[in-house]
């Protein structure tokens, strides 16, 4: 790893993770066949979390009875959402869960109740990765913003932060056989990524009247650290990395396999995340650093 950041990197045959490693977790990887990027990583985050996690042996969660889960809609939706991340928490306790997870919130309101006091059905689900739709490229709009996509996915859903907030941009399009290839353009923030405004207000409330357990962070913009690339059309095709150097906040370097191009220049760079804009597939961004 050492080697990857040094001025010397170039090209390496060094293997960080060996995929025969992972097929012993996920069958699917015990051969060298093509796959995709974003299932290859939740396998692998899954599996670290597996191993890595403190509860051992725990025992299922009991569903809420239906009594509590009608007071559970009347608290304030902070306090639901901690309640359902405490439980969570309770089987789920890795270094994996700290840093790559938070808490999406989805509630269902019926509007043929309008009569009723409680007409709303909330469920609180873990989120690791943000999977965007992107709409398809048009002669009137052929770019998108990366903040326009959130707020399409979003609506009137809420999202708790976490440190890292890692950005699937569904770039596979399968309306039809054989899928296609979305290669529209999104424009994506290096630093200042607001996040903010997702949160409900109680979370950002300092001091905070209440004790929380949330992955929640006041500190909720985030920058770029790294993108993941798919180059080529769907079925066939290949992965590159843009990758922040660890000494250096602006400069990133691309890896190509064994070939590692510090980009050197700032033309370079600019012309690789230029690139990067039609051709990002994952997005991993995180607390933004003063």
């Amino acid at each position: 790893m050492a080697y990857t950041w040094s001025s010397q990197a170039g090209i390496t045959s060094r293997s960080l993770i060996r995929i025969d490693t992972l097929g012993l977790i996920a069958p699917q990887y015990r051969d060298r066949q093509q796959q995709d990027a974003q299932e290859l990583l939740l396998a692998l985050l899954d599996g670290l979390h597996d191993d890595l996690n403190l509860v051992v042996d725990a025992a299922p969660s009991a569903p809420l009875s239906p009594r509590a889960e009608a007071a559970q809609e009347r608290l304030p939706e902070v306090i639901a959402a901690d309640l359902e991340w405490t439980r969570y928490r309770e089987r789920n306790d890795s270094v994996i869960v700290d840093f790559f997870q938070g808490q999406l919130r989805n509630r269902m309101e019926c509007l043929h109740c309008q009569q009723v006091l409680y007409t709303t059905s909330t469920t609180f689900s873990p989120l690791q990765t943000l999977s965007l739709s992107l709409p398809a490229p048009t002669a009137q709009q052929k770019t998108v913003s990366l903040a326009h996509c959130i707020d399409e996915f979003l609506q009137e859903e809420i999202m708790h932060g976490n440190n890292a907030c890692i950005i699937h941009l569904k770039r596979f399009a399968y309306t039809s056989f054989p899928p296609t290839k979305v290669s529209t353009r999104v424009t994506f923030p290096l630093h200042g990524l607001e996040l903010g405004h997702l949160l409900p207000p109680m979370a950002l409330a300092s001091p905070s009247p209440y004790s929380l357990n949330l992955p929640h962070e006041p500190r909720t913009r985030y920058e770029l650290y790294a993108a993941c690339c798919h180059l080529g059309e769907d079925g066939s095709g290949h992965y590159t990395a843009l990758v922040r150097r660890p000494d250096a906040l602006s400069a990133f370097v691309l890896i190509d396999d064994e070939q590692v191009d510090p980009l050197s220049s700032p033309a370079a760079q600019a012309a690789a995340l230029r690139g990067a804009e039609e051709t990002a597939y994952l997005l991993f961004y995180r607390i933004q650093r003063d």
